[in-house]
């Protein structure tokens, strides 16, 4: 995984998604922090990312915590939607481009990975 996530940095992408595995290791907050580096090794001249969230999920404290310190790290600011429903997703998105945010994050949950093809695709 670090030699693709390397080769995705390289190639200059602007939006990186995980599903499947991702969501068994989101336990371990550290994905968190690992996305929002590659986020911002990928998009170097980016201040601020937006971190959707489900706060039903079982790790959504410590998923948010980490991305808060993760911002702090790396000198960016977080700004963070709740998305419990599909019907979240427009409000979320509408707070991303109001903030002018540089890449999202979304925490991985059956939510995010079911509708998945309803995404928008960011340029």
């Amino acid at each position: 995984m670090p030699a693709l996530a390397a080769d995705l940095v390289k190639r200059q992408v602007s939006v990186i998604a995980a599903f499947g595995t991702a969501a068994a290791l989101v336990a371990s907050a550290d994905l968190a922090v690992k996305a929002l580096e590659i986020l911002k090794e990928a998009v170097p001249y980016a201040t601020r990312f937006a971190v959707f969230l489900t706060p039903s999920a079982p790790w959504h404290r410590s998923f948010l915590q980490a991305a808060k310190v993760a911002g702090t790290k790396l000198g960016v600011q977080v700004h963070t939607a709740s998305v419990q429903t599909v019907e979240d997703l427009d409000g979320a998105f509408a707070m991303a481009v109001r903030e002018r945010v540089d890449g999202i994050l979304v925490q991985p949950t059956s939510l995010s990975r079911s509708h998945r093809a309803h995404w928008p695709i960011w340029h």
